[in-house]
């Protein structure tokens, strides 16, 4: 006999996939690269970054780095910038702000508010939403989503790292490279443009 109890068919259970468009990027998309980086903060031993950026109809995908100068800050690193549940000031706050006013930050999205039950429930946005991350021996990289795109202004990419020394900080992204990047989506699977069977 087995240790493990046999698993239950799933039947259609790939149908029900919890795939929304404030969640990530859409499967059927290859999104737009935005030709665009910018340093956030740099202080003796770290250098904190924005950078690969993606357009979506629906939002943007972008990638926060740290590099550091020493090999022994390596950890320490890692752990306090994926340590979301981190003691305040420990952890790598992210946000981000529309050019009509509109803001949000990466904890923001734990404290919306969703039916999961409801297909067609939109939650009110913005949501940054952390996506998944690594990296080597001297720097780590984590991934964010933003939802809805930030289409027709400047978008800003805020952080703040007080741990590391870091106060809030921001960089811009320029409107004219976010619609530039937008006539470069590449549609690859049409009828999975939202990320779940149509």
């Amino acid at each position: 006999m087995s240790f493990f109890p046999e698993l239950p068919d799933p039947g259609d259970e790939e149908e029900q996939e919890y795939r929304r468009d404030w969640t990530g990027p859409p499967s059927g998309l290859i999104g737009g690269v935005v030709a665009w980086q910018g340093v956030l903060a740099r202080t003796d031993d770290l250098v904190l970054w924005a950078g690969h950026v993606e357009v979506f109809p629906v939002g943007v995908a972008f990638t926060i780095g740290a590099r550091v100068r020493r090999r022994a800050e390596r950890r320490e690193l890692t752990m306090s910038m994926f340590g979301h549940a981190a003691a305040p000031g420990e952890s790598l706050r992210v946000g981000a702000e529309y050019a009509d006013g509109r803001r949000t930050t990466d904890d923001h999205f734990a404290a919306c508010s969703w039916d999961d039950e409801e297909e067609e429930s939109e939650p009110s946005g913005p949501i940054l939403w952390p996506q998944g991350g690594g990296g080597g021996d001297l720097e780590t990289r984590h991934g964010y989503w933003l939802w809805p795109a930030p289409l027709g202004g400047d978008l800003q990419i805020v952080a703040q790292w007080l741990e590391q020394g870091i106060a809030e900080c921001r960089v811009t992204i320029p409107a004219p490279l976010l619609a530039d990047a937008a006539g470069r989506i590449v549609e690859i699977w049409p009828d999975d443009v939202l990320g779940r069977p149509a």
